[in-house]
């Protein structure tokens, strides 16, 4: 479910000119996810408690693509 609303998403943003996507996850959530949809670790924050981490993750995609 959460992939096909992100793909969603990230295909509505693209008809309207998007070609940057950008999230915050924490170790905790759901990282692999994003990566599976073609997301790359851009910074880790590993500041937080009980080995914590916080990773920002962006992906580009060329002009009138889809972004899934």
């Amino acid at each position: 479910m959460g992939s096909t609303l992100i793909r969603a998403l990230e295909a509505h943003a693209s008809r309207h000119g998007c070609t940057s996507f950008y999230l915050e996850t924490f170790s905790f959530q759901a990282p692999s996810l994003y990566i599976g949809l073609g997301y790359k670790v851009e910074y880790e924050r590993s500041v937080y408690p009980h080995d914590i981490v916080k990773y920002h993750m962006g992906k580009q995609v060329s002009s009138g693509a889809s972004a899934a």
